[in-house]
């Protein structure tokens, strides 16, 4: 009967009450496995009980501190609490993981019984350890409109906690900081609105608790309207009660109701609470027994904030404050200044009935149910291999860059310059206040438009400050980012009056969009600014997320968390949801593995190994985002030579057949001016009278009009007519630089079209690739558009799209150690080309042609792909007809796989230029000097690969042998296969 009666009661707890603490369990999804688990527990609890000793429980109520970053001493003195007094867990702070775990197993083998482990890690275990990942801080997360990332971000760190043989993490802080001048909780905090606070405390809390990791919401009652640290003084709130349930209390009711497993009581005074002088609320009765346990209904642990702080530490010697706290209600002690000394007068209060034994058996069987929603029953050592990479994953890198994502604010778009347009009409400034240049800030605002970058010191002088005033006058838009902050109003958070006053007067002269990396409560400074986004915090991750909004690669969803002034209220937040440009992500973004590209590296890195190339460019993206962008490698092979970087520019070869004389002649084609049923000498009068006066332009574009594959037009000039050709100096006739100090006579170009419009045609046309058609198209689309070849691309094309890295003749617009040479010549170039385009023709036409010539890095191929991918719109403009699009990358010929200029994937063999896998409506090219860019509208996925393969001899084919281009492609292909593959 009595078993009955307990399997009665129990499943009735189980069923109906809405205070359980029990750690959420996803395998304990019926009535029956609950019940069963609630009896182990029972079981396991009474157990342990029974062999305690007095001692031994009353050593459970105590949680020391510990640092894994001290003297062997330190750790000699937890081991004496243990083995002497039994201490029931162990608080960690300051150290490292691998030291911490060691320590963590020295002290469970020598505990009598299963310590808790625990760690006061708000923004993950990096709060207290190195080497391990740093998440958002509450404010931030704050900002946030949707819980559900919130939630993964406890999942993840519980994980982490886990691995670390931690089993409660003193979190979340459930405090609605309704105080801007709050000096501890602040930014620690989720915001001042109670149900922000509330829902987002709940959703880490679940995300934590649903692990398998206990939480501890503080500090209860609200510690947010307070203008005191309680670290160091006892702080005052003078709140009536029906003022406190109606805000403080709110988060901690709801945790209650969830089933929080701890609430830690804060050192505040609230006379409205208990009215005892200098009384803690975490040592008063009133608060604990007669609020949190009765009218809350909360049946978790009680966890003291640290005896060691002022606010109550300055009132009670240690032991007797230990006892005043048991005695207020608490169940797990924290931070015991002296155990010994509260042992003694735990015992003396048992001997005078201050307290009894039942008293201490309620507070240990609560915390040995904590133990066993822990998992503390089944114990297991922690295992050190491997254990910093285990808690720095590639998914919990990329769950820490999306919580930042989400959380990006844009508080003011009053100039409606959110993202940035147009950028062919914007001359460009970046300002860093007190940042330094070459910061990931700088470098991401690269990859989208051509800027100017400045930095000065957050302390400067005015007449520093003027100088830069002065310096940025002539430019039409400058991006501040405001850095270096402090945390709290005491100092202003950083922000010197210089900055603010040169703001002001940088705003009356340009436009601005102010970047603030630092805490909201700051923005009241910056009342005049139109234009403000908010990152919360600077670090790499938001210095490299800021530019990306500014240009409409990520959206800004945030909401202020908190108010900062009339103008900036708590929920202001201004949508920009369009996403018009490219963005740098990472592969979990797009439900890919990072480790699955590692595979590029090897393949890279076994390529200059085999010096099929001194370095290269990798870049790929999928669905708009480019996850995976990596510079390999040197210029050359030669010792000391530049490292490659992902802004460095390579000659393009063929590639410029697509990138510039394709894409003209699409824009013209969807003008109307040029049509595919025309002759080219519709276009060109003077070939009339020539072989190629009746050339079909679709046919050309086909590399089916009978056209040789290429003239080598250079040898005309060799070997005994180099001093009438060439000359050391511009000078005369000789103005076309073709070399290093070295210059054609003009009229050469003449000769080379003469040749081609002489040069005889197959008589039976059919598929050969031929350079010839492209120098022939360069001149349709100059004679059609009345513009230099050049300027109608780069007018049209790249400075619009943000291509600013990507030209003809580059040495006019980059320095020489910015651009990648390619052969060692021996040619009527003798010596390293560099900087002048390779191609024997197009160098003798000045560096311009429509078959080569055309300088870029990876990332500006990536865009012009995106935008064919995007179906002709990038940057919220339209560059071309999705029709036209489609029409000129499908394949149009029985006889080869090409499209019109664009070459396909091989469908008849396996040498093809595109990996295996690569789908049928897949286009792109090839180039001679080791580069390839294609786009497959199937998988939404460009990749972009660069070299110089040519380097130091245009005969080194190991590139093409070795098939390199093409397994980094296939890399892509896997990895995105077996992404799919997962459950």
């Amino acid at each position: 009967m009595r078993v009955i009666l307990i399997f009665s009661t129990l499943l009735t707890l189980i069923l109906f009450s809405n205070n359980s603490f029990t750690v959420n369990r996803p395998d304990l999804d019926t009535p029956s496995k609950l019940l069963q688990e609630e009896l182990k527990k029972k079981l396991w609890v009474d157990s342990v009980l029974q062999s305690m000793t007095i001692d031994e429980k009353i050593g459970q109520l105590f949680m020391v501190a510990a640092y894994s970053n001290r003297a062997k001493s330190h750790e000699d003195e937890i081991l004496h609490l243990i083995e002497n007094y039994h201490i029931g867990g162990v608080l960690f702070f300051q150290g490292g993981p691998v030291r911490q775990a060691k320590m963590t197993n020295n002290f469970q083998k020598k505990s009598k019984y299963p310590l808790m482990i625990a760690i006061d890690g708000e923004w993950g275990v990096s709060m207290r350890l190195d080497s391990t990942i740093v998440f958002p801080r509450q404010l931030t997360l704050g900002a946030i409109k949707d819980e559900a990332i919130i939630r993964e971000m406890g999942k993840e760190i519980a994980r982490q906690c886990r691995r670390l043989g931690i089993h409660m993490n003193l979190a979340p802080v459930a405090d609605v900081n309704n105080n801007p001048l709050n000096p501890v909780i602040n930014d620690r905090s989720f915001g001042e609105d109670k149900f922000n606070v509330a829902l987002k405390s709940l959703a880490y809390m679940s995300g934590m608790q649903n692990e398998g990791v206990l939480a501890c919401a503080k500090h209860f009652p609200g510690h947010g309207d307070t203008d005191k640290d309680s670290h160091y003084t006892l702080p005052v709130i003078r709140h009536n009660m029906s003022r406190l349930r109606e805000i403080e209390l709110y988060p901690f009711q709801l945790l209650s109701n969830h089933g929080i497993a701890g609430m830690m009581s804060a050192h505040m005074h609230i006379p409205a609470i208990d009215s005892t002088p200098n009384l803690a609320v975490s040592l008063s009765e009133n608060a604990l027994k007669d609020i949190l346990r009765d009218e809350l209904g909360y049946e978790g642990l009680i966890i003291s904030d640290a005896l060691n702080m002022k606010g109550v530490s300055d009132f009670f010697k240690p032991g007797e404050l230990d006892l005043k706290a048991f005695q207020a209600g608490n169940d797990i002690l924290l931070f015991p200044e002296n155990v010994p000394a509260a042992v003694e007068k735990f015992h003396l209060a048992l001997k005078s009935g201050e307290i009894s034994e039942s008293d201490i058996t309620e507070s240990v069987v609560r915390i040995l149910k904590a133990k066993y929603n822990a998992g503390l029953n089944q114990y297991s050592r922690v295992e050190i291999n491997n254990l910093v990479e285990d808690l720095n994953t590639d998914e919990a890198k990329w769950l820490r860059r999306s919580l930042f994502e989400h959380a990006v604010t844009t508080v003011r778009n009053e100039d409606n310059l959110l993202p940035v347009r147009k950028l062919d009409t914007l001359k460009i400034a970046s300002l860093s206040i007190g940042g330094k240049l070459e910061s990931p800030y700088q470098k991401t605002i690269d990859l989208y438009s051509k800027a100017t970058h400045f930095a000065i010191d957050k302390n400067a002088v005015q007449a520093q400050f003027d100088g830069v005033l002065k310096e940025l006058s002539g430019y039409d838009l400058v991006l501040v980012s405001m850095q270096s902050m402090g945390r709290f109003s005491r100092n202003n958070f950083g922000i010197s009056q210089n900055s603010l006053r040169f703001l002001n007067q940088l705003n009356e002269k340009s436009r601005v969009i102010l970047s603030v990396f630092g805490n909201p409560y700051s923005l009241k400074n910056f009342q005049s600014i139109p234009n403000i986004l908010v990152f919360y915090e600077e670090n790499e991750v938001t210095l490299h997320i800021a530019p990306q909004v500014i240009f409409g690669g990520i959206p800004s969803t945030g909401l202020l968390p908190v108010t900062a002034s009339y103008d900036f209220k708590a929920g202001t937040g201004v949508l920009l949801e369009e996403k018009i440009r490219l963005k740098y992500t990472e592969a979990e973004d797009l439900g890919l593995r990072t480790s699955d590209f590692k595979k590029i590296d090897k393949i890279v890195e076994e390529a200059i190994k085999n010096k099929a190339m001194p370095g290269c460019q990798v870049l790929l993206a999928k669905d708009g985002k480019v996850f995976f962008h990596k510079a390999y490698g040197n210029h050359t092979y030669d010792e000391g030579s530049k490292e490659v970087e992902v802004s460095d520019i390579y000659d393009l070869a063929s590639i410029t057949k697509i990138s510039a004389t394709t894409l003209s002649l699409m824009h013209l084609y969807d003008l109307g001016l040029f049509t595919l049923q025309s002759s080219l000498s519709d276009y060109l009068s003077d070939l009339n009278n020539s072989n190629l006066k009746n050339l079909n332009v679709r046919k050309m574009l086909l590399h089916e009009a009978g056209l040789r594959s290429w003239i080598p037009f250079y040898k005309k000039t060799l070997p005994d007519k180099l001093q009438e050709y060439y000359c050391n100096e511009q000078m005369g006739c000789f103005t076309i630089p073709v070399g290093n100090n070295l210059y054609l006579r003009n009229d050469f170009p003449d000769t080379i079209y003469s040749n081609i419009h002489t040069s005889e045609l197959s008589r039976r046309p059919e598929y050969r690739y031929s350079d010839l058609g492209f120098y022939l198209f360069k001149d349709v689309v100059e004679e059609i558009s009345g513009m230099t070849f050049e300027e109608f691309t780069e007018k049209n094309f790249y400075l619009p799209m943000g291509m600013h890295r990507t030209a003809f003749k580059p040495l006019r617009y980059f320095d020489l150690n910015e651009i990648v040479p390619t052969e060692v010549s021996a040619d009527f170039r003798v010596g390293l080309i560099h900087g002048n385009v390779h191609d024997q023709g197009a160098a003798m036409l000045g560096g311009v042609s429509g078959h080569a010539g055309v300088f870029s890095p990876a990332n500006d191929l990536a865009i012009l792909m995106q935008m064919f991918l995007n179906g002709g719109h990038y940057g919220g403009e339209r560059f071309l007809s999705e029709e036209t699009i489609e029409f000129f990358t499908s394949r149009h010929s029985r006889s080869n796989r090409r499209g019109l200029g664009f070459d396909k994937p091989e469908t008849s063999s396996s040498n093809g230029p595109t990996a295996k896998s690569a789908s049928p409506s897949t286009f792109g090219h090839s180039g001679f000097t080791g580069t390839g860019v294609w786009a497959d509208p199937e998988y939404g996925l460009s990749y972009v690969f660069v070299s110089n393969r040519i380097h130091p001899s245009a005969t080194n084919r190991k590139l093409i042998s070795e098939n390199i281009r093409t397994r980094i492609h296939q890399v892509a292909y896997d990895a995105i296969k077996n992404s799919q593959n997962v459950p």
